[in-house]
């Protein structure tokens, strides 16, 4: 089954091409034939280009598709001139997707209702179970899930180069969560200031800072101002070798966001509110006394961690199953 997906070609720049890249993995393991079909960024495209075994194509490659499996809109000039059957996977978080619609953005759940109401539509994939209650009202019994979203253990694996912190401490606690609406680091942040209370030499990491830092600044002049403040980025390449010298990741996350799962994957243990993929989890998204609890508890009982619940082998056929359902 020749599967074509639609997505942007955006190399370790975008959180949705790599998810992407991992999902095409998977179904190769699965023995489908995944293409990736150039969206572009910000109308920029690179057809041509290649990135680890991904090769950017042009809308003309994907009419002989058995699928279509779109991860943006895509043009219905293009979509006139194929008859092949639709699925969309769905990467956004549904609070989040709802947020923007009500502030007056993007109309995300307007379009999906659209799209489940027509025939070319056949299914609609979440990565996350945990999103299932939310998505599903909305898609008409249309809705499948994969177990767990991906993760390719063989980029992300615990041997390898780790970063050297600068400043370092005697434990270096690493929060790399996107700024985000619905979920950003604000209530762990807080919860990492009561932990320096009970943990001498704690430094805390903070990746993925956005500019301009806007009220983060008062946070981050708080941890400064408790000696504890380590180093600020913003998205870097070379992240596999950052989460390896972590002690451990804290994150605001249920879910398993790429974060949390190649955190697993590297071998650093993580702590997130209600998450079921780390035993770190007994506390609440907004209890800053949880996550200083949670953390300290990790940092003095460490455990093996696995990242299992991602393989993509397993992932690869749960979602043949899916595509070939579509295609019945």
């Amino acid at each position: 089954m020749k599967v074509a997906h639609f997505a942007p070609f955006a190399p370790h720049r975008c959180g949705l091409y790599e998810s992407v890249r991992d999902l095409m993995v998977a179904e190769r393991l699965a023995g489908l034939e995944p293409a990736l079909v150039d969206t572009g960024v910000e109308g920029k495209r690179q057809v041509g280009a290649e990135d680890r075994g991904v090769k950017a194509l042009d809308y003309d490659d994907a009419l002989d598709a058995d699928l279509l499996a779109t991860h943006t809109e895509i043009p219905a000039s293009f979509l006139a001139r194929t008859k092949a059957p639709v699925v969309h996977v769905i990467h956004g978080r549904p609070e989040s997707s709802f947020r923007i619609q009500q502030r007056g953005g993007a109309p995300i759940l307007d379009l999906y209702a659209r799209w489940a109401k027509d025939q070319r539509w056949r299914s609609f994939v979440t990565l996350w179970t945990e999103h299932v209650p939310y998505w599903a009202p909305l898609v008409n019994g249309k809705l499948r899930a994969t177990s767990s979203p991906p993760c390719d253990l063989g980029l992300y694996s615990r041997e390898g180069p780790q970063h050297p912190w600068n400043p370092r401490g005697l434990v270096n606690v690493l929060v790399a969560d996107q700024w985000r609406d619905d979920a950003d680091p604000y209530h762990a942040v807080h919860g990492l200031l009561l932990l320096a209370n009970f943990l001498p030499g704690l430094r805390v990491h903070l990746y993925a800072c956005q500019t301009p830092l806007g009220p983060w600044e008062h946070l981050i002049r708080a941890l400064r101002e408790r000696g504890i403040l380590g180093e600020t980025k913003g998205v870097m390449l070379g992240f596999d070798e950052v989460l390896r010298a972590a002690d451990c990741v804290v994150s605001p996350h249920r879910i398993g966001t790429r974060v949390i799962r190649e955190a697993l994957a590297v071998g650093t243990p993580v702590v997130a509110p209600g998450c079921r993929h780390t035993p770190w989890s007994g506390f609440g998204p907004h209890d800053p006394e949880g996550y200083a609890d949670w953390t300290l508890r990790c940092l003095e009982s460490p455990r093996e961690t696995s990242a299992e619940d991602f393989a993509l082998p397993r992932i690869g056929q749960e979602l043949a199953a899916i595509y070939q359902q579509a295609i019945s």
